[in-house]
C-alpha cells in the first residue's frame, strides 16, 4: 500500500527538451541559481578536502605566491642589474603572481571539474552542470582573498596605492 500523503512524495526533476537538446537558457540559469547554496557548501568542502583549513595550509596559501615573487624579483634584479632596493618592483612582481594565480586556479579548475564531473558523484543527479564551475570560482576566488594577507603589507610599503 503506498501512502498518499505528500509530504513524503519525493520531488521530479524534468528538462524540457529542444531539437539540439539544449535546455532553454533562462530556464537552466533559474534552475541553477537555486542550486547557489548547494555551490557555496561544494566549495567549501574543497578547500576543506585541499587542507587550506589548517594552520600549515593557510601559511602555505598566503606565502607561496610571495615566495615565488621574492625568487622572481632576485632573478630580474639580477639579470637587470637594478639592484635589490626597489621595493616597487617586488610589490609589482608579487601583486602580479598573486592575480596570475587567481586566474590560475579558476580556469584550472572549472575546466577539471567540467571535465571529470566532480568525480562522477552528480553524473546522475538533477544538479544543473553549470554549478560545478560556479563552485570551483567560488574556491578560487575565496582562496584569493585569503591570500592577500601577505600582499597587503608589501603594498602599503610600497606605495603602491
Amino acid at each position: 500500500m503506498v501512502s498518499s500523503d505528500s509530504r513524503y512524495a519525493t520531488p521530479v526533476v524534468s528538462r524540457r527538451t529542444t531539437k539540439t537538446g539544449v535546455p532553454p537558457v533562462r530556464e537552466y540559469l533559474a534552475q541553477a541559481f537555486r542550486y547557489r547554496t548547494f555551490a557555496y557548501y561544494w566549495s567549501r568542502a574543497d578547500i576543506k578536502a585541499r587542507n587550506f583549513e589548517t594552520v600549515l595550509g593557510r601559511i602555505w596559501l598566503t606565502l607561496n605566491p610571495f615566495l615565488f615573487g621574492l625568487i622572481y624579483f632576485v632573478f630580474v634584479a639580477i639579470l637587470s642589474g637594478g639592484g635589490l632596493g626597489s621595493s616597487d618592483r617586488l610589490a609589482f612582481i608579487v601583486g602580479n603572481l598573486y592575480a596570475w594565480g587567481f586566474f590560475s586556479a579558476t580556469v584550472i579548475t572549472t575546466v577539471s571539474s567540467v571535465q571529470s564531473g566532480a568525480g562522477g558523484i552528480l553524473g546522475q543527479s538533477a544538479v544543473p552542470r553549470i554549478v560545478l564551475p560556479v563552485a570551483s570560482t567560488i574556491t578560487a576566488a575565496h582562496l584569493f582573498v585569503r591570500s592577500l594577507g601577505a600582499y597587503i603589507p608589501l603594498h602599503l610599503i610600497a606605495s603602491r596605492g
